[in-house]
């Protein structure tokens, strides 16, 4: 099983709901990639969760 915990403040929930893009990372010693912006589909998602 996975995790993911997003910590958005007020501010930023709200941008997400006027479209501004949305980038997602991981840095770990093992691990490190960056998506910039997510897609579409992602970030509509969380953006349906914020509601």
């Amino acid at each position: 099983m996975h995790f993911l915990r997003f910590e958005l403040d007020k501010d930023m929930a709200e941008a997400l709901k006027y479209g501004v893009a949305l980038a997602a990372g991981i840095s770990h010693p093992e691990y490190s990639v960056t998506v910039d912006p997510v897609g579409a589909a992602f970030r509509n998602a969380l953006v349906q969760d914020l509601k």
